[in-house]
This record gives C-alpha cells, structure tokens and sequence, in this order.
C-alpha cells in the first residue's frame, strides 16, 4: 500500500516519508496509543497538518532523538 494513512500523532515513518507500508503499520499505531493512554499525552507533538513538510520533517527528527537513528536498509 502507500499514500497516507494514520492520525498525525500515530504516522510511522513509513507513511511520513511515502514509502510502501503494510499491516505493520496497525502495530505502530497501537504501540503510540497504548503510550498515549499510559503516558496521557502523546507521544509525538505534531505542528501543523499531515501535508505540512516541516511538520513530518518535526516529527520524524522527533523519532530518532527517541529511538535513535533507523537501520540504514530503511533508507
């Protein structure tokens, strides 16, 4: 599949970057909501819409400050 998917707040990085995605995609979600609710606030702080540019940009520097830099077969 590709296109976008997902709440701002629950995009991986996947979706953010248009890449292919599959059913993977419904553990990322429930790993940020079960954060979410544990946590009551989410995990990712999203500025802006989904199409914004900066925003995804944001949100996926945001990701690698918390888990550290993706596997390099990603990119």
């Amino acid at each position: 599949h590709s296109g976008g998917i997902q709440l701002c707040q629950y995009r991986a990085p996947k979706v953010i970057f248009g890449m292919k995605w599959d059913k993977k995609m419904d553990i990322h979600n429930l790993g940020s909501m079960i954060w979410d609710m544990y946590m009551g606030d989410y995990m990712f702080e999203v500025r802006g819409g989904p199409e914004n540019s900066s925003a995804n940009i944001y949100h996926f520097a945001h990701v690698v400050a918390l888990f550290g830099a993706l596997p390099v077969d990603f990119l």
